[in-house]
């Protein structure tokens, strides 16, 4: 296929000399239930991807078969390479062969009933015998990585992918299988096994939300580097060399297991603190071996400290990597519990704006930081700090204010870090014990529909009540432009929110110009143009239309 964009689906290949499709960069078919035979090694059961350089973004759906790529693919800046769930991408064994996105970006986040996998052409595990010349098992860095550099801010992400037998750089140095140079991304549920060099590496300024991963033998297991910043949680490190290094950059580190580092010999580590680098917070974690050192100095050992062990976290099974958890292991029922009460405390009259007063307790909070206390879900963000007076500021989530002087409880998880906050009824260390409520830093629950579009737009104040001052939480009501009309009205919607919707009408997510604060509905216009700012939005703003704040719910953003 040159340029075409054809639907192919429910199609049998057998014997074909070569491949059974070929498709050009500038081509998009929709694939789907196809399947091939191949007679021998001259034939790929699978649909060929000529390498060089995408212009125009689009989707690689889901054939059935593998795609094979036999050179690389660098996506042109300002375009979009979305992958679809279950999609599965074979190289070729070489050096430096991968998918490259320089100033454009990567949309692999939308969930299916099978993970995404990039792995070598020799991998039978996967798909059987791609290239039928026997059977064949991949090796760590037959091929060679998938790069983000120079994205910018906010870059897409990756959910739901096994990345196998990567890591073979320019030259055979080895590299990551996910390496982000300069760019901002969400890495979610993937599995990064037998990797020449790291399952994941951070670079060059790039800030990253690592979590519910599994990294398998890999040289390292996680890497920051560059003044990179990083949120990890949830992960599970099994027989990496070293599990995470941290070399002059910051992160947090949350509920995860590292286990048997250093397994191909001496000189691993747990964790590595290295050239100023920092971790911040490490919480209710694991790191054990048998072999290798726990911890760098800095930061010094963490057993003990902030939930952490260091004990065997009994695996079912390490001979057929059966990564769950035992019964019997130490790593069950860990962490806080969600309905334990931190502190009681009285509220302060202070007009729309929540206050409570903590006493001497006013140093455990910090601007920024995000907290539940009853009568407001599910979270309040701190917006100032009065330790002399115990007086702690909340952004406003409900449109009355509380009444002065009543009682209400703060609840606190886990060691009562309050940024950010980490917690959940039976909550487990590790990726595939995961707890059932991971709130970090955000307005909007990890559960809530629109959470991963809010983090794709940059996680908008506006959708959150908090822009204004004070804030105004009527964005989801139609106040895009977060102002009302002025005297004598003061209407919270009216022609200046008009105005922000029709400068942003039938605008998309990959639009540099998108204004999300016009995006009043918190959803797309669904398939295939996927509006931001469509006829949604325009029904929430007639329907509100005049309205003032005592007319609004004024308690955005909401559950759906």
């Amino acid at each position: 296929m040159v340029a075409s964009s054809p639907a192919i689906r429910d199609v049998r290949f057998s014997g074909c000399w070569g491949y059974p499709v070929e498709m050009d960069l500038d081509s998009f078919p929709r694939l789907s239930n196809l399947s091939s035979e191949g007679v021998d090694s001259a034939d790929i059961s699978a649909v060929h991807i000529v390498g060089g350089t995408m212009n125009a973004g689009g989707a690689w759906s889901n054939p059935g078969i593998p795609y094979y790529l036999d050179s690389s693919v660098t996506v042109a800046a300002d375009e979009t390479l979305v992958i679809d769930p279950g999609t599965v991408l074979k190289f070729k064994v070489a050096d430096n062969i991968g998918i490259y996105f320089d100033r454009s970006k990567l949309d692999a986040r939308q969930l299916g009933e099978e993970p995404r996998v990039f792995t070598s052409i020799r991998d039978d595990d996967i798909c059987g015998d791609t290239n039928n010349d026997g059977p064949s098992n991949g090796g760590a860095g037959d091929w060679g990585q998938l790069r983000l550099a120079n994205t910018g801010r906010p870059n897409l992400g990756i959910r739901d992918a096994v990345f196998r037998y990567a890591g073979n750089g320019s030259g055979n140095k080895s590299v990551a299988a996910v390496e982000l140079s300069f760019a901002d991304a969400e890495i979610v549920s993937c599995t990064f096994e037998q990797c020449l060099g790291e399952g994941v590496k951070l670079d060059t300024a790039s800030i990253a939300d690592i979590r519910e991963i599994v990294s398998l033998r890999n040289d390292v297991g996680i890497r920051l580097t560059g003044g990179s910043e990083a949120v990890v949680a949830a992960w599970t490190s099994f027989q990496d060399q070293t599990a995470f290094v941290v070399d002059n950059a910051y992160a947090e580190l949350y509920n995860s297991i590292l286990a048997y580092y250093s397994f191909n010999g001496a000189g691993g580590y747990g964790v590595q603190v290295l050239n100023g680098g920092a971790i911040d917070k490490l919480c209710n974690c694991d790191v054990w071996s048998p072999w290798g050192t726990k911890y760098s100095d800095p930061p010094g050992d963490q057993t003990g400290q902030c939930g952490n062990i260091s004990r065997n976290p009994k695996f079912v099974d390490i001979f057929t990597d059966n990564l769950h958890l035992a019964d019997d292991s130490p790593c069950l029922d860990k962490g806080g519990d969600p309905n334990a009460v931190y502190k009681s405390c009285k509220t302060v009259d202070a007009g729309s704006v929540v206050t409570l007063k903590v006493g001497t307790r006013g140093s455990d909070f910090l601007a920024g930081d995000w907290i539940a206390y009853d009568g407001y879900a599910p979270l309040l963000r701190v917006t100032a700090v009065d330790v002399k007076n115990g007086i702690v500021t909340f952004a406003p989530r409900q449109s009355a204010a509380t009444q002065s002087g009543k009682t209400v409880n703060i609840y606190g998880f886990g060691d009562m870090d309050l940024h950010p906050r980490i917690g959940g009824d039976d909550v487990d260390m590790g990726a595939d014990e995961y707890w059932p409520q991971f709130v970090d830093s955000d307005c909007l629950d990890v559960d809530s529909p629109a959470h991963d579009d809010w983090q794709l737009l940059g996680k908008p104040e506006c959708w959150c009540g908090l822009y204004g001052t004070p804030p105004r939480p009527y964005q989801c009501d139609g106040d895009a432009d977060g102002e009302d009309s002025g005297v004598p009205f003061k209407y919270r919607v009216f022609t200046g929110d008009l105005a922000v919707i029709v400068k942003n009408w039938r605008k998309n997510i990959a639009d540099p110009t998108l204004d999300p604060c016009a995006d009043l509905d918190h959803e797309d216009s669904g398939v295939p143009f996927r509006y931001r700012v469509f006829t949604g939005d325009l029904g929430v703003l007639v329907s509100n239309w005049r309205k003032t704040a005592p007319g609004l719910a004024g308690d955005c953003p909401r559950s759906k």
